[in-house]
């Protein structure tokens, strides 16, 4: 019975982590960030400006090179 109720335990215990991992995941947030955060528009298009510009750059180069 122990043995059932650690085995029950370490289920209940790995689903909880898992849905948080995969809920921040979802929302492209660090793994284990705070999920019931409040998500700011302005982060959240400095994050993807600063990508997009990254990546032209990459581009850039390498058609000059």
């Amino acid at each position: 019975m122990r043995t059932f109720k650690l085995l029950l335990s370490g289920l209940l215990i790995g689903l909880l982590l898992g849905l948080w991992v995969g809920y921040n995941l979802g929302r492209d947030e660090p793994p284990f960030s705070n999920p019931f955060a409040e998500r700011h528009l302005t982060e959240k298009v400095k994050e993807t400006a600063s990508e997009v510009v990254d990546e032209t750059s990459k581009l850039v180069k390498d058609k000059l090179k």
